[in-house]
C-alpha cells in the first residue's frame, strides 16, 4: 500500500474548496513533486492474476490502512524491516513480469516454447 505524503497535499482543500490552480502546478510535467512513482505493466501472454478474499467479508481500505499503520508505530524496526523487505519483493516481482513481457516481445516463439513447458512441469506436480 502506498499514499502520497500528507504534505504534499496541505493546502488544496481549504473549507472543502480545492485550489484548481494549485493542484494543477502540482501535478503538471514541471512540478512534478509527487514522492512516489508507478510505472505501468502488463502481464505478458498465457499469465493470469488470480486475486481472491480468503477471509470472504471483504475488506475496507481505511480501516485495513489505519491497523497497518498502527502496526507501524507500534513495532517500530521490527515493522519497518518487513515493510522493507515487503515493498523489496514487490518490485522484484514487478520487475519480473516486465521481463517476461519483454522476452514474449522480443522472441514470441522461445517464450510460448518456455511457457508450455512450465505450463506441463506445473500440470505434472
Amino acid at each position: 500500500y502506498v499514499r502520497f505524503s500528507k504534505t504534499l497535499l496541505e493546502g488544496f482543500a481549504q473549507d472543502r474548496k480545492v485550489d484548481v490552480a494549485k493542484l494543477q502546478a502540482l501535478v503538471s510535467a514541471e512540478g512534478k513533486r509527487f514522492d512516489h512513482t508507478a510505472d505501468p505493466w502488463k502481464l505478458p501472454p498465457g499469465l493470469d492474476i488470480i486475486v481472491g478474499d480468503v477471509r470472504g467479508g471483504g475488506s475496507s481500505t481505511t480501516s485495513m490502512v489505519r491497523a497497518v499503520n498502527a502496526w507501524r508505530a507500534e513495532k517500530g524496526s521490527e515493522a519497518a524491516e518487513v515493510w522493507n523487505t515487503l515493498c523489496q519483493l514487490s518490485a522484484n516481482v514487478s520487475e519480473h513480469v516486465q521481463a517476461l513481457s519483454t522476452a514474449a516481445q522480443s522472441d514470441r516463439e522461445a517464450y510460448q516454447s518456455a511457457l508450455g513447458q512450465w505450463t506441463s512441469e506445473a500440470a505434472r506436480q
